[in-house]
C-alpha cells in the first residue's frame, strides 16, 4: 500500500467508513469505502494537471459514487482535495496517449543495427 492510500484509509475511517485497499486488483480505482469508489492521485503540488487511465476514467463516467482524493503536501505536511464525479467529469479533457510495449520476443525477430 503507498503511503497516500493508507492516508487516505486512515481519513475514511476517522469517517465513519470501513475502506478497502483493492489497488493490486486493477478496477480502475484504488479504494472501496462502503459505496464510494476512490481512486487516489499523489501530487507534489496543489494545482495542475493530472492524468487518469482509461480504465479509471472509465469508473467516473459510470458510477456516480466514484471520488478521486488528491493528496499533497504543503510544507512536507500531506492535505487531501476531494472531487466528486461531477468534478471530475466537468473539469476533463479528454487526450488519447498510446503506449506500445516492446517485448523481448517482439524484438528477437527485428534486425539490430550498429550505428557507430
Amino acid at each position: 500500500m503507498s503511503e497516500e492510500i493508507g492516508l487516505v484509509m486512515e481519513y475514511e475511517r476517522r469517517q465513519g467508513r470501513n475502506p478497502e485497499d483493492v489497488s493490486r486488483k486493477y478496477l480502475g480505482y484504488d479504494v472501496r469505502s462502503g459505496d464510494r469508489l476512490i481512486e487516489v492521485k499523489r501530487r507534489v503540488i496543489k494545482y495542475g494537471f493530472l492524468y487518469l487511465t482509461a480504465n479509471e476514467f472509465l469508473i467516473f463516467q459510470k458510477n456516480e459514487n466514484a471520488y478521486l482524493y488528491l493528496v499533497y503536501y504543503e510544507n512536507s505536511a500531506p492535505k487531501l482535495r476531494i472531487l466528486d464525479r461531477d468534478a471530475v467529469l466537468r473539469n476533463s479533457k479528454i487526450s488519447v496517449r498510446y503506449q506500445f510495449r516492446w517485448r523481448k520476443r517482439d524484438l528477437e525477430n527485428l534486425q539490430e543495427i550498429d550505428l557507430e
